[in-house]
């Protein structure tokens, strides 16, 4: 059975790094808030000429070490179609570990995880030429020319963990 993505999930301050925390469509965050709406690491306009975008900051992260490339960076992700449906992620206890910026996974993810700082916990909004373009994944289940959503947490960079991760 499809998991569907809620983006209106609050979860108590307290739970950690573990769980999603209140999201809040970047349209609606406020300057006072601290978070930005990001493309390529600038502020964003409406216009989806680029082909990712950091839709909304769950953990702000660090702000100080952020990945290079070629860098080894771990995450914690979960990754839906637009409509909710989640198709992949990692599990808690097992992260995803990868060289970025070499091509090695989706060219949004590329792009986007060296725009994250140590920490960080947001969700990625990837268009399909970023992503896997006009290939049926998965026996349909990510369909062609699909723009994704992706949850990322950055838990590592090279042999740096972000505070509460080992």
């Amino acid at each position: 059975m499809p998991f569907k993505l809620n983006l209106k999930i609050n979860v108590p301050e307290d739970d950690g790094c573990n769980s999603m925390a209140s999201v809040v469509p970047a349209a609606k965050l406020s300057p006072q808030s601290g978070a930005k709406r990001m493309m390529f690491g600038a502020p964003q306009s409406e216009d989806m000429e680029n082909r990712w975008e950091i839709e909304n900051i769950i953990i702000e992260g660090d702000g100080t070490i952020y990945p290079k490339q070629t860098d080894q960076v771990t995450v914690h992700y979960e990754g839906f179609l637009l409509d909710g449906t989640r198709f992949d992620g990692s599990e808690i206890d097992k992260p995803f570990t990868f060289r970025v910026g070499l091509g090695r996974v989706i060219a949004g993810w590329d792009e986007g995880v060296l725009k994250m700082a140590l920490g960080q916990k947001c969700i990625l909004k990837v268009r399909s030429d970023a992503a896997y373009g006009d290939r049926n994944i998965a026996n349909g289940v990510v369909p062609p020319n699909s723009d994704l959503k992706f949850v990322i947490h950055l838990i590592k960079i090279n042999d740096m963990s972000a505070p509460g991760e080992n």
